[in-house]
Protein backbone atom coordinates (compact mmCIF):
# COMPACT_ATOMS: atom_id res chain seq x y z
CA UNK A 1 0.00 0.00 0.00
CA UNK A 2 2.65 2.03 0.89
CA UNK A 3 4.07 3.44 -2.69
CA UNK A 4 3.10 2.94 -6.21
CA UNK A 5 2.48 5.17 -9.55
CA UNK A 6 5.67 7.24 -9.19
CA UNK A 7 4.48 8.22 -5.41
CA UNK A 8 4.48 6.78 -1.79
CA UNK A 9 2.18 6.98 0.88
CA UNK A 10 4.41 7.74 4.81
CA UNK A 11 2.18 7.32 7.85
CA UNK A 12 2.09 10.95 9.60
CA UNK A 13 4.80 11.80 12.02
CA UNK A 14 5.28 14.65 14.67
CA UNK A 15 7.91 16.08 12.12
CA UNK A 16 5.32 15.84 8.96
CA UNK A 17 2.16 17.18 11.61
CA UNK A 18 4.22 20.44 11.71
CA UNK A 19 4.48 20.64 7.63
CA UNK A 20 0.64 19.90 7.65
CA UNK A 21 0.20 22.58 9.87
CA UNK A 22 1.94 25.25 7.79
CA UNK A 23 0.13 23.86 4.85
CA UNK A 24 -3.78 23.73 6.51
CA UNK A 25 -2.82 28.20 7.54
CA UNK A 26 -2.56 28.64 3.69
CA UNK A 27 -5.77 30.87 3.11
CA UNK A 28 -6.14 28.27 -0.32
CA UNK A 29 -6.17 25.61 2.01
CA UNK A 30 -7.76 26.57 4.91
CA UNK A 31 -10.83 28.43 2.85
CA UNK A 32 -12.14 24.61 2.10
CA UNK A 33 -12.04 23.30 5.52
CA UNK A 34 -14.10 22.94 8.53
CA UNK A 35 -11.72 25.15 10.74
CA UNK A 36 -10.63 28.29 8.92
CA UNK A 37 -8.28 29.68 11.61
CA UNK A 38 -4.79 29.66 12.06
CA UNK A 39 -3.66 26.38 13.77
CA UNK A 40 -0.92 26.77 16.44
CA UNK A 41 1.85 24.77 17.45
CA UNK A 42 0.29 23.34 20.44
CA UNK A 43 -3.16 22.83 18.69
CA UNK A 44 -0.94 20.52 15.95
CA UNK A 45 0.54 18.55 18.75
CA UNK A 46 -2.59 18.03 20.72
CA UNK A 47 -4.50 16.66 17.28
CA UNK A 48 -1.54 14.81 16.44
CA UNK A 49 -2.07 12.79 19.61
CA UNK A 50 -5.46 12.82 19.16
CA UNK A 51 -5.55 10.98 15.76
CA UNK A 52 -2.90 8.21 16.68
CA UNK A 53 -5.18 7.42 20.33
CA UNK A 54 -8.25 6.85 17.63
CA UNK A 55 -5.82 4.64 15.57
CA UNK A 56 -6.88 6.70 12.65
CA UNK A 57 -4.56 6.79 8.96
CA UNK A 58 -2.79 9.63 8.27
CA UNK A 59 -0.36 9.85 5.52
CA UNK A 60 1.94 12.13 3.57
CA UNK A 61 2.00 12.14 0.10
CA UNK A 62 5.24 12.36 -1.35
CA UNK A 63 6.60 12.66 -4.81
CA UNK A 64 10.23 12.34 -5.64
CA UNK A 65 11.13 12.56 -1.89
CA UNK A 66 9.22 15.75 -1.80
CA UNK A 67 6.28 16.20 0.57
CA UNK A 68 3.46 17.67 -1.58
CA UNK A 69 0.57 16.56 0.65
CA UNK A 70 -1.81 14.55 3.40
CA UNK A 71 -4.48 11.98 2.92
CA UNK A 72 -6.59 10.20 5.10
CA UNK A 73 -9.23 7.57 6.80
CA UNK A 74 -10.97 8.59 9.84
CA UNK A 75 -14.10 8.41 11.67
CA UNK A 76 -14.29 4.74 11.62
CA UNK A 77 -17.84 3.61 12.35
CA UNK A 78 -18.15 1.37 15.57
CA UNK A 79 -18.24 -2.19 13.06
CA UNK A 80 -15.04 -0.74 10.89
CA UNK A 81 -16.91 -0.59 7.84
CA UNK A 82 -16.94 2.99 7.22
CA UNK A 83 -15.00 5.87 7.12
CA UNK A 84 -14.48 8.95 5.47
CA UNK A 85 -11.29 9.52 3.42
CA UNK A 86 -9.89 13.82 2.23
CA UNK A 87 -6.97 14.29 0.98
CA UNK A 88 -5.13 17.96 0.22
CA UNK A 89 -2.22 19.04 -1.75
CA UNK A 90 -0.05 21.69 0.45
CA UNK A 91 2.07 22.43 -2.42
CA UNK A 92 0.33 24.23 -5.38
CA UNK A 93 2.66 22.83 -7.98
CA UNK A 94 1.79 19.75 -7.65
CA UNK A 95 -1.75 19.86 -8.17
CA UNK A 96 -2.97 18.64 -11.67
CA UNK A 97 -0.11 16.62 -11.74
CA UNK A 98 -1.77 13.13 -11.06
CA UNK A 99 -0.44 12.47 -7.64
CA UNK A 100 -3.73 13.05 -6.23
CA UNK A 101 -5.32 10.23 -8.36
CA UNK A 102 -2.87 7.98 -7.47
CA UNK A 103 -2.68 9.04 -4.00
CA UNK A 104 -6.40 8.27 -3.54
CA UNK A 105 -6.27 5.11 -5.88
CA UNK A 106 -3.59 3.85 -3.23
CA UNK A 107 -5.56 5.06 -0.26
CA UNK A 108 -8.82 3.51 -1.30
CA UNK A 109 -7.40 -0.13 -2.26
CA UNK A 110 -5.72 0.25 1.09
CA UNK A 111 -9.75 0.65 2.60
CA UNK A 112 -11.30 -1.62 0.35
CA UNK A 113 -8.62 -4.28 0.35
CA UNK A 114 -7.14 -4.34 3.48
CA UNK A 115 -9.38 -2.88 5.72
CA UNK A 116 -12.49 -4.60 4.78
CA UNK A 117 -14.78 -1.21 4.50
CA UNK A 118 -17.96 -1.43 2.58
CA UNK A 119 -17.97 2.15 2.07
CA UNK A 120 -16.15 5.11 2.38
CA UNK A 121 -17.38 8.58 2.97
CA UNK A 122 -15.59 12.00 1.83
CA UNK A 123 -17.22 15.67 3.05
CA UNK A 124 -16.49 18.59 0.74
CA UNK A 125 -17.35 22.37 0.79
CA UNK A 126 -19.84 23.06 -1.81
CA UNK A 127 -17.85 26.17 -3.61
CA UNK A 128 -14.94 23.54 -3.74
CA UNK A 129 -16.47 22.69 -7.37
CA UNK A 130 -13.40 20.75 -8.11
CA UNK A 131 -13.32 18.87 -5.05
CA UNK A 132 -16.82 17.51 -5.68
CA UNK A 133 -16.43 16.66 -9.37
CA UNK A 134 -13.22 14.79 -8.67
CA UNK A 135 -15.03 12.90 -6.18
CA UNK A 136 -17.33 11.81 -8.47
CA UNK A 137 -14.97 10.76 -10.74
CA UNK A 138 -13.55 8.38 -8.41
CA UNK A 139 -17.04 6.96 -8.33
CA UNK A 140 -18.34 9.18 -5.14
CA UNK A 141 -22.16 10.02 -5.01
CA UNK A 142 -23.81 12.79 -3.10
CA UNK A 143 -25.04 11.48 0.42
CA UNK A 144 -26.31 14.38 2.13
CA UNK A 145 -25.34 17.15 3.96
CA UNK A 146 -23.59 17.77 6.94
CA UNK A 147 -23.19 20.37 9.05
CA UNK A 148 -25.35 22.34 7.41
CA UNK A 149 -22.06 23.72 4.80
CA UNK A 150 -20.78 20.75 3.77
CA UNK A 151 -21.94 18.17 0.89
CA UNK A 152 -21.55 13.97 2.37
CA UNK A 153 -20.51 12.27 -0.81
CA UNK A 154 -20.35 7.88 -0.28
CA UNK A 155 -18.45 5.21 -2.12
CA UNK A 156 -19.32 2.18 -1.96
CA UNK A 157 -16.89 -0.67 -2.50
CA UNK A 158 -18.30 -2.32 -5.85
CA UNK A 159 -19.21 0.88 -7.15
CA UNK A 160 -14.91 1.93 -6.57
CA UNK A 161 -13.61 -1.25 -8.06
CA UNK A 162 -16.10 -0.76 -11.33
CA UNK A 163 -14.67 2.87 -11.63
CA UNK A 164 -11.09 1.77 -10.71
CA UNK A 165 -11.03 -0.50 -13.81
CA UNK A 166 -11.21 2.89 -15.78
CA UNK A 167 -9.28 5.27 -14.06
CA UNK A 168 -6.19 2.61 -13.64
CA UNK A 169 -5.50 3.58 -17.31
CA UNK A 170 -4.28 7.11 -15.99
CA UNK A 171 -1.98 5.77 -13.26
CA UNK A 172 2.01 5.94 -14.24
CA UNK A 173 3.27 2.32 -14.58
CA UNK A 174 6.58 3.54 -12.13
Amino acid sequence: MNSNYGIQLIPLDMESAMLVRNWRNKEEVKSYMDFKGNITEEMQKKWFKEINEKGDYYFIIEKDKTKIGLIHLNRFNVNKTTAYAGLFIGESKFLGTGVTLAASILLLDFAFNDLKLEKVFAKVHPNNKSAIQYNESLGFQRFSIENKFFLKLSLKKKVYQKKRKILSQFLPTQ
